[in-house]
């Protein structure tokens, strides 16, 4: 099986801790959450983990629906043969459940399985080989986004074939640490005050200044992937009618709650 035909899993959780400072926050997940994840990576289950906190808004094409905050995205990468069944049943034996966390003063607003569909275009779930480790001048952007059922399919052949290859060549040029295009599975858990979103992708690039920064490069791929005279509004321009994009969020990431992906990890 080649990368190109794998499907790589993942399971992503949102949390909200208005009373507690990302000091509070990173401190109480090491000692709850963190200890878990550590002992299911050494047990083969977890490839990764990818924990990230969210600094400011990205307008990039966002819906202008007003829709509930939240503050922490983590993002667990099961190995290969690993079911997301055995992950989260370590994870309620530890505690980890919306009752718990709640009483220490965190909201756990989503749980949840993603999968990058088997040839989706992007590149596997490893960094650009150009960065040591996460590079300074870039955030990760999270897109939420709803597709309803009857696009469904249009909208993962436009991944395919459009954005998706657009994604890999980012990465390609190192203008962008790492972009994973995932689509939901199951929910597990979600508030009822969260929007609705299937699709979650996450697109690291320089967003300080998204229009000559991610923006401008994005451009740059397109011009590569799929000739000169489009641009990201004209090529997305395809799927505006249906898509939905509730938040686009850009974030930092957070090492003290992370496990970097082994580079025996494929």
């Amino acid at each position: 099986m080649t990368d190109a035909d794998r499907r790589y899993l993942f399971i992503a959780k949102t949390f909200d801790a208005p009373g507690l400072s990302p000091t509070q926050f990173t401190k109480l997940l090491s000692q709850t959450a963190l200890p878990v994840w550590r002992q299911l990576y050494r047990d083969c289950l977890l490839a990764s983990v990818q924990t990230l906190r969210k600094v400011g808004d990205v307008d990039l094409q966002t819906s202008s629906q007003t829709v509930r905050d939240w503050e922490y995205f983590i993002l667990l990468e099961l190995s290969e043969h690993a079911s997301s069944e055995e992950v989260l049943r370590a994870e309620i034996a530890h505690g980890l459940t919306v009752a718990n966390l709640a009483s220490q003063g965190i909201d756990y607003l989503s749980n949840e399985l993603l999968q990058r569909p088997a040839q989706a275009g992007t590149a596997i779930p490893v960094p650009s080989p150009r960065y040591a480790e996460w590079p300074s001048n870039q955030h990760a952007a999270i897109e939420y986004i709803d597709i309803p059922a009857a696009h469904w399919l249009d909208y993962r052949q436009f991944m395919k074939e459009v954005m998706g290859p657009v994604g890999a060549q980012l990465v390609r040029q190192g203008d962008s640490y790492q972009v994973q295009i995932l689509e939901g599975l199951e929910v597990v858990h979600r508030d009822a005050s969260l929007p609705a979103w299937n699709r979650i992708h996450l697109l690291w690039g320089e967003f300080d200044d998204p229009i000559n920064g991610f923006f401008k490069h994005t451009n740059a791929a397109i011009d590569t992937v799929l000739g000169a005279g489009r641009d990201v509004q004209t090529v997305l321009g395809q799927v505006a009618s249906y898509r939905t994009k509730p938040r686009m969020s850009k974030n930092v990431a957070v090492p003290a709650l992370s496990i970097p992906r082994s580079a025996q990890v494929r």
